[in-house]
């Protein structure tokens, strides 16, 4: 959303309609931004993050046990229930001492120091692309 509203600086907004399609729990930071410019805008729910079923608190212990260096954050929502699930197993979030974090972007390291864990490593941009070269240099 940061990068998206940097792109709207320099357009005159004042008066234009924009509809922004996204995640019913999206953040309203692009939408606060554009009607700060001027915009009126349309903020359209279009789906809904929610855990998947697959997930198995079991299989995420099995996995933390095997020892793992790094925890790849896609999205808040992802630091949200990784922890729920976490909770779920025998682990605690010491478990996860020695683990690297690298989080997509500010608001998911954000929302990753509520869980009481830093990221590690953050990209240049808030890009899947980008986060593998984060990853890679890190």
């Amino acid at each position: 959303s940061e990068e998206l509203a940097l792109a709207f600086e320099d357009i005159f907004l004042n008066g234009k309609i924009i509809f922004i399609f996204q995640a019913e729990q999206g953040r309203d930071y692009l939408k606060r931004h554009l009607e700060s410019q001027g915009a009126v805008v349309m903020k359209i729910p279009v789906y809904q993050t929610q855990k998947a079923e697959a997930a198995k608190p079991a299989s995420l212990q099995r996995i933390l046990n095997a020892g793992i260096d790094w925890i790849c954050f896609c999205s808040s929502s992802a630091v949200k229930f990784f922890f729920e699930m976490l909770e779920q197993t025998e682990m605690t979030r010491e478990s996860l001492v020695g683990t690297k974090c690298i989080c997509i972007g500010p608001p998911t390291a954000t929302t990753l120091k509520t869980y009481r864990k830093v990221s590690d490593s953050m990209p240049r941009e808030a890009s899947l692309s980008a986060m593998v070269e984060a990853l890679i240099n890190a």
